[in-house]
């Protein structure tokens, strides 16, 4: 970090002129992503700097998310897009169309704060999950997450204890969480989720004249899914036919050669079964 410009008899504090250097240092690309600075103990004795200046500078720069530490390494450079003042970091377990407007009105509205949203998607695996924001935890001011989970039989499962230890090492005032509640989680952390159970059971109420015109109501469900679905859809739909006491059936799949009869109506969720 020969960079490094210190000026004694500047009156700018020199916390402020150490902040100021490793920012020109990070523009002029000479310190790049990743890249490992001094510590403050390092920078102290090399630039003959009070150990206090050094630490509030980092402070100032940590809080910026510029630098990170890790813990028994030192101190790594985090972000180089200094003109970005709020990165946020979006974590999806699938694109699809809903999901995709979501981040959409996201970058939208954030950018008039001068923000920058990153997509990350983690295909409902636990394992690239928490990959995912081991890797990424301090480089980003929030991060927006959708936890939707598959187990090794390919059905939906809820957070685990591994998943949810990740989340618990954000700060809770960091973390957004979107379209499936967290349980065991800080009441500080942000939540606008959907109640699957009483969702479905709502539209179905709402839709009780058109039903009864049928006489079976069929839900394809599937239990194993690439993207599996949570398992609150089946509830509601059969709590809801119980109590109005349709004839009602769950299916796994359309099957290929299923013979459609008249007045059978079928919910459907994944969109190709339209076809």
């Amino acid at each position: 970090m020969d960079f490094i410009e210190i000026n004694a008899a500047s009156r700018i504090p020199k916390y402020k002129q150490i902040i100021d250097s490793i920012k020109a240092g990070i523009r002029e690309q000479k310190l790049l992503m990743g890249d490992k600075i001094l510590s403050i103990n390092g920078f102290s004795e090399k630039y003959d700097i009070s150990r206090d200046t050094v630490e509030k500078a980092y402070t100032y720069l940590r809080s910026q998310n510029i630098i990170a530490s890790v813990k028994g390494k030192g101190y790594y450079v985090a972000k180089t897009d200094l003109m970005v003042r709020l990165n946020v970091l979006f974590v999806v377990n699938k694109l699809s169309t809903h999901k995709m407007r979501i981040y959409n009105a996201l970058v939208e509205a954030l950018g008039r704060a001068n923000a920058k949203v990153d997509i990350e998607i983690y295909h409902c695996e636990p394992a690239v999950f928490k990959y995912i924001l081991n890797k990424r935890k301090g480089q980003y001011d929030y991060f927006v997450i959708m936890p939707h989970f598959k187990d090794d039989n390919l059905g939906y499962m809820g957070c685990t204890e591994d998943t949810l230890e990740v989340l618990r090492e954000i700060p809770a005032d960091k973390l957004i969480i979107l379209d499936q509640d967290v349980q065991n989680i800080s009441d500080q952390v942000g939540k606008i989720y959907q109640d699957f159970t009483q969702d479905i059971y709502n539209a179905l109420k709402d839709s009780m004249e058109q039903l009864r015109k049928y006489r079976k109501i069929i839900l394809v469900y599937p239990s194993r899914s690439v993207y599996p679905y949570p398992k609150e859809i089946v509830r509601g739909f059969k709590m809801f036919c119980d109590q109005t006491e349709l004839d009602h059936e769950v299916l796994d799949q359309i099957y290929d050669s299923m013979e459609l009869q008249l007045k059978d109506l079928y919910i459907i969720i994944q969109e190709e079964d339209l076809v």
